[in-house]
């Protein structure tokens, strides 16, 4: 037989192996990739993973890949030394919702490694019944001056600053107000002078159980009897603008603060220096991030109230809150998270006042 003969053989048994390699592959059972969200970015990445899911995505050209999502706020992670998450489990990628959650967690313990900076954005704004608001604000604006002045005659509403990242956001954000500075520093957020502007405020709370997991629903549903001010994110807002917030006769109002925190969703992904992660995982995390700040979900993204990670949105949610005081490109400083040693000063003493 010639020896080009054999060599077209060859090649053709090899092709052979491969295809029927890679077939075998195809019908295994898919990798499964865990990914850990905050809440406030927990309905766009589960419609967002569901789409993806529906493409039947391969990774390392053969191996099959399977996104599930699961709920938890950045504090569960890092804010006590007991650990969420585990060596043997853990989920692989992880997005939180600001940045720094990121470096807290591997002071845990929790080993992750930056993919993607931002996803997508979120930040605070105040929001009041406008009849409410025309009350407070007299002849100043309608920030953090109005409301603690007027706290102690008003209900007013927050996450729950001892428990979740966006209610803690909040009193970061009084803090920098407070000390007209982008980046209040630990001694000045755990400072007495601080805590005694800022403790009124959160007394004017009636009960933080009674607002459940979003206060921005219970005030579309219930009304000003369970919150008449709050400060909430963004897309807590934009996503609620139906029930009594969107009344005809006393909706609600939105205003930015001038000082306020963004949440940017960064997705991060495990990777353990004593048991690395497989290539396959790596990669299936690596195209989850592409996925994500792909046009196409940075568009839907703002179907569910969240602005494009780089750019000022155009559409969704925010078209339809203008109305109420929503803008596309407000202006505002973005507040600089302490430390978490610093943060887990202040959530100690919140714990003791919270309601």
């Amino acid at each position: 037989m010639r020896r080009g003969t054999i060599f077209i053989i060859l090649f053709v048994l090899a092709a052979v192996g491969v295809i029927a390699a890679s077939q075998f592959l195809r019908t295994q059972p898919p990798l499964e990739i865990r990914v850990a969200v905050s809440p406030m970015a927990e309905a766009w990445v589960t419609d967002a993973v569901a789409a993806l899911n529906a493409t039947n995505p391969l990774v390392n050209a053969t191996r099959r890949v399977h996104y599930s999502v699961e709920s938890i706020d950045d504090t569960q992670v890092w804010l006590n030394d007991s650990r969420v998450w585990t060596p043997e489990n853990h989920p692989q990628a992880w997005i939180p919702a600001v940045s720094p959650s990121v470096g807290y967690a591997a002071e845990n313990r929790l080993p992750f490694r930056l993919v993607q900076p931002s996803t997508a954005r979120t930040i605070l704004l105040w929001g009041g019944f406008a009849s409410i608001v025309a009350d407070i604000e007299g002849e100043g604006q309608f920030d953090w001056t109005a409301v603690t002045e007027a706290a102690p005659q008003r209900r007013l509403a927050f996450d729950n600053p001892a428990r979740t990242i966006s209610g803690l956001a909040a009193l970061l954000a009084g803090a920098a107000d407070y000390y007209a500075t982008p980046a209040p520093t630990g001694g000045q957020i755990n400072a007495r002078e601080f805590r005694s502007q800022v403790q009124p405020v959160i007394e004017a709370v009636p009960n933080f159980n009674t607002l459940g997991g979003s206060p921005a629903s219970a005030m579309a549903s219930r009304g000003a009897s369970v919150g008449e001010i709050a400060l909430l994110p963004e897309n807590a807002w934009l996503t609620n603008l139906r029930g009594q917030l969107a009344s005809a006769t006393d909706p609600i109002r939105l205003s930015y603060p001038a000082y306020t925190v963004v949440f940017d969703f960064p997705l991060a992904r495990w990777e353990d220096e004593a048991a690395p992660a497989s290539s396959d995982e790596a990669a299936a995390v690596e195209v989850l991030g592409r996925w994500l700040v792909g046009e196409p979900q940075q568009i839907q993204a703002q179907n569910f109230g969240l602005r494009p990670a780089r750019t000022d949105p155009a559409a969704g949610l925010f078209t339809s809150g203008e109305g109420y005081g929503a803008q596309l490109a407000p202006s505002f400083q973005a507040v600089e998270l302490p430390s978490r040693n610093d943060l887990r000063q202040l959530a100690s003493w919140l714990g003791t006042i919270v309601r």
